[in-house]
C-alpha cells in the first residue's frame, strides 16, 4: 500500500506521471516495507523466545480438599 511504502498519498498520481520517480520511489518504499517488516519479525520471535525462557510458576493456591499445590 502507498502507507506501507511512505509514499505521500495526496501527491502519489503527480509522481506516477514521472516514470523514473515514481519506480525510484516505489523501490525505496519496498525496500523500507521488507526492512520494517524483517525488524518486526525478529522483534516478535525474541519475545516468544523470551517468554519460552521464562516458564510459569507453579500453582500457589492450594486444593480446599487434599491441601496440595
Amino acid at each position: 500500500s502507498l502507507k506501507a511504502f511512505n509514499i505521500d498519498h495526496a501527491t502519489w498520481e503527480q509522481s506516477a506521471l514521472d516514470r523514473e520517480r515514481w519506480q525510484s520511489a516505489v523501490h525505496k518504499g519496498a525496500n523500507t516495507c521488507e526492512t520494517n517488516r524483517i525488524a518486526a519479525a525478529e522483534d516478535r520471535r525474541q519475545a516468544r523466545k523470551n517468554r519460552a525462557n521464562n516458564p510459569v510458576e507453579g500453582a500457589t493456591i492450594p486444593c480446599p480438599h487434599c491441601h496440595c499445590l
